[in-house]
Order: structure tokens, then sequence, then C-alpha cells
């Protein structure tokens, strides 16, 4: 509902253009908890668009916008295995249940019979930036330089940092505590709306799972976690954009 967010939909499209008066079908996603804003996303965002990219001008047509759930997008990458209507079906009659580990926000979804269970579905107000978060001391007080969210980040997902032109090994020890507590926040939220489900499978995608994979293996030993997680729900709209529209 901001001009920010018209401002980087529209232009990202641009750059798919290659005509004038090109129609668009988009497929994209939000966050659980905020999922009730679809039909206002759906309704402001779709039509006939002009704007200046550079010193270009740019007309599109968006003839089709679909909005879902965020986490579906992985779960849309599991169940197509190309832009070709190929499907796992293995997926399609299941009751699987989908946890995407973002930035600032952990989110859970149902999908029944590739329908999405709205009321078995939520988010939880906490991801990764908790834990980069508390790195930043953590990190101030072990290395010298000026930390911030940035750096914290880059420090955890390298396991090293760069000081005078020499690599120094960051002690991963430093930040198990955070990620044991956010995998038992995560399994918490699990077991509560979940445990009587009788799901056939739980994957996991996000940024974040790649760090929580060893914390939530000890809990849930057969999660499956989807590969190149960070970008699994791009992937997932893009090829269910080519089986809807395509």
């Amino acid at each position: 509902q901001t001009r920010e967010y018209r401002l980087l939909f529209l232009t990202t499209l641009s750059l798919y253009v290659q005509s004038p008066e090109e129609e668009l079908y988009v497929v994209t996603g939000l966050p659980v908890d905020d999922y009730e804003d679809r039909d206002l996303i759906e309704d402001t965002l779709s039509g006939r668009f002009k704007l200046m990219v550079g010193r270009r001008e740019v007309s599109f047509v968006i003839r089709q916008l679909t909005v879902v759930p965020q986490p579906c997008g992985a779960y849309m990458d599991l169940v197509f295995r190309d832009t070709l209507g190929h499907v796992n079906e293995e997926y399609t009659q299941s009751l699987v249940g989908v946890i995407d580990i973002g930035y600032k926000t952990t989110d859970f979804v149902l999908v029944r019979s590739n329908q999405y269970v709205e009321k078995l579905s939520g988010s939880l107000k906490k991801g990764m930036s908790h834990i980069y978060q508390a790195a930043v001391s953590k990190l101030s007080a072990a290395y010298r330089g000026n930390w911030d969210l940035r750096s914290a980040e880059e420090a955890i997902q390298k396991g090293m940092i760069s000081r005078l032109g020499e690599q120094i090994m960051v002690d991963p020890t430093l930040f198990e505590p955070d990620l044991a507590g956010l995998a038992q926040e995560i399994a918490a939220w699990i077991h509560q709306r979940w445990e009587d489900q009788m799901l056939d499978g739980v994957v996991c995608g996000g940024g974040g799972s790649v760090l929580l994979k060893p914390h939530l293996l000890t809990v849930f030993p057969k999660m499956i976690f989807v590969e190149g997680p960070q970008t699994a729900n791009v992937r997932g709209f893009y090829k269910g954009a080519w089986y809807f529209y395509g």
C-alpha cells in the first residue's frame, strides 16, 4: 500500500518488457499474516501501466496478478518439476506443512491436496534478524571492529571475518544459543498447531533454514529442506505462473 512498494514492483516488471503494450501474468506472495491484503494488491496492481525507467518509456499490461501465501512458493517449487507442467504427484494429494524462515518473520502454511488451509497457517514474528541483532553485541565483545546487522549476518553466514587482510574464523558457539532458541520456538509452533494433523511431510525453506537445519533435524529428523532455500519461493511463483497462465 506504499509508494515504495508500487515503485519496486513496477520497475522490476519493466525489466521483462520486450515490446510496447506487452502483457504480463504475475504470481507473487505475501506473508501469511498479511495475506488478507491480497485483494487490495490484485486490484491496485493489475491493469495498464506506463513509466519511465532511466531514459526509456515502458508500457505494459498486467493481465493477471495472483497473490498466494508466501511459503506456498516453496511448495510449488516442489510440486512443479519444471515450467512445462510436469507435476510431482506425491505432493498433490498430500497434507504438507511448509515453513519459511525469513528475515523478520517465520511463516507456516498447511496445504491439503493443493489447497491452502488458512485456519492452520500463521506467522511467528521472529526470523533471522533476531539472530543477527543478538550477534552484534557478541561479535563486538569478541572481535575488534564496528558491527551492524549486515556485518553480523555476513560473519554468521561465512563463518569468518576479514581484518587487515587476514581471514579470521568466527567462533560458531557464540550464536548457538540464539539459533537453538529460534528453532525451539518454531518447533513449539508446529507441535501446538500441527501435532494432530497426520501430516505426510514437513518442508522447510527460507534463507534461515540453512543455519537452523541442524537444530530442527534433532526435533524433526524427517523434515525436508528445499534446495536453494533463499530463492525457493521465487522459483515456485515462476513455475506456478507457467502452469496457470503459460
